[in-house]
């Protein structure tokens, strides 16, 4: 507010009259926007609360929506060292007999050994395939060494066969080649040719003599073949496992498709020595969900019960009693919850049959433990059954939510309504101090016109008692 100024001749106090006037016609509209403000923060802070309970518990409810995690299945395996084994939903219980008889291997050549990595290695083309895939690459004078051809292989464009390195030894430089394919059908072939794509000579028995032209034949390899420039150093081998005495192969050391449901992963081999891998129902993890979705709902159940309660000792209503959105979704949780689930197995198509109980004065759930491990024994699938799936119990309460949850939902609404009604309170505090200011500003004007025409009356009456009394 503008500072009041003032005379007081007359011993008024224009300010403090003006103040007192001001706060006066302030008080009972402040007061009122203030309560207000109050009021709508408080019930603002309560659905923010709400909401993130809410939220809570949706999450505990889509990790319930898991059908691999609530039917899981765990294995066993008798030489953990040998094999890694995983079983999904689909996989049986049962035990399996298995021998790792190989591994995998990926092919290797390699050739002789060169003077260094900048020996010419001759000119034209080498060409490299497998039983997927074949490139070639072209060796001239501006790649001519072993250092050109290692790069020209690796920088090839459509190279998705071979890798090439260079290994220095005792004897020399030697050029490694190692498919990038394990397994027999990555077995590879080198064959030398022109710059016309005419096949080279093959090397002479014993290999080039001193003096003798480089040629690109010393890289040449055809399996079997009595004319190969380079040499195999490991063999191309598909892996092999024995399940039940059943073989089965794979270029890889991974197998899944000999037992439906259950994979293999060869680690190391051991030829004719079987041991033993057991599948089994795994309740733990689904367990651990139920428990999670179960402090989810009673946490929801306490907000909604401390927004919505009364309490006579301390006399003290909740921030949200009886506010019609707060009890429809209590009411709306309250019916999912002791609703059956259709679909689900035999007398295990509600809460309470699954052994996760209400408690008739706090609302709060509570787990049976002895009577939901003995229904997963008898009936193993239940869990999943009851809560996963479109139809199941995780999606039909979600579903029930959304309309008060989601974004655009009941809660949100409320909120935005009230924080709408917070910025309207906050213009209404403006327009008050506005018309403070002109109030304000009024009665220092008539104040200090008061203040001056007394002063004026003041100074007559003086002149006048003085004339009379000059009189007498």
């Amino acid at each position: 507010m503008p500072t009041i100024t003032s005379s007081g001749a007359n011993g008024i106090d224009v300010n403090s009259l003006v103040s007192q006037l001001v706060a006066a016609e302030r008080a009972a509209p402040a007061a009122r926007i203030s309560s207000n403000e109050s009021k709508a923060q408080t019930k603002l802070s309560a659905f923010g609360s709400l909401q993130s309970s809410v939220d809570t518990f949706r999450q505990a409810l889509d990790k319930l929506n898991n059908n691999e995690t609530l039917n899981a299945r765990s294995t066993s395996v008798g030489k953990p060292d040998q094999v890694a084994v995983t079983a999904s939903t689909k996989a049986a219980a049962g035990s399996y007999r298995v021998s790792v008889e190989s591994l995998a291997q990926t092919h290797q050549v390699a050739s002789a050994g060169f003077a260094g990595t900048g020996a010419a290695v001759g000119e034209g083309k080498l060409t490299f395939s497998n039983d997927n895939a074949s490139f070639a690459v072209t060796i001239d004078s501006s790649n001519n060494t072993l250092a050109g051809l290692r790069d020209a292989i690796n920088s090839a464009s459509g190279n998705t066969t071979v890798r090439a390195s260079i290994v220095r030894a005792d004897d020399g430089d030697h050029l490694v080649m190692t498919s990038l394919q394990s397994g027999v059908a990555g077995e590879l072939s080198v064959t030398a040719s022109d710059a016309s794509g005419n096949p080279l000579p093959a090397l002479p028995i014993g290999g080039l003599l001193p003096g003798d032209p480089a040629t690109l034949a010393s890289f040449s390899f055809s399996a079997g073949s009595s004319t190969n420039g380079a040499t195999e150093k490991q063999a191309a081998q598909d892996a092999q496992i024995i399940v039940d005495g059943f073989s089965r192969s794979s270029s890889t050391n991974s197998f899944t498709d000999i037992v439906e449901g259950v994979s293999f992963t060869a680690i190391k081999a051991d030829a004719g020595n079987p041991f033993t891998v057991s599948v089994t129902e795994d309740s733990s993890s689904g367990k651990k969900l139920v428990e999670s979705f179960v402090a989810a709902y009673n946490m929801l159940q306490n907000s909604l019960r401390s927004l919505t309660s009364y309490n006579a000792t301390s006399k003290q209503a909740g921030q949200l009693q009886g506010d019609a959105t707060t009890l429809r979704l209590a009411s709306v949780i309250r019916n999912e919850l002791n609703t059956a689930v259709g679909g689900a197995s035999e007398n295990a198509d509600t809460l309470s049959e699954l052994g996760i109980t209400t408690d008739a004065k706090t609302g709060a759930l509570s787990i049976d433990n002895e009577r939901l491990d003995a229904l997963l024994v008898s009936q193993p699938d239940a869990m999943a059954k009851f809560f996963s799936g479109d139809d199941g119990f995780a999606a039909r309460v979600d579903t029930a939510l959304k309309g008060f949850a989601d974004k655009d939902g009941l809660l949100a609404a409320r909120s935005e309504g009230l924080r709408t009604q917070l910025k309207g309170l906050s213009v209404q505090r403006d327009a008050l101090d506005f018309r403070m200011e002109g109030i304000e500003a009024r009665y220092s004007k008539q104040f200090n016109a008061l203040d001056t025409l007394l002063t004026s009356l003041n100074g007559t009456s003086s002149f006048l008692s003085a004339q009379l009394s000059s009189l007498l």
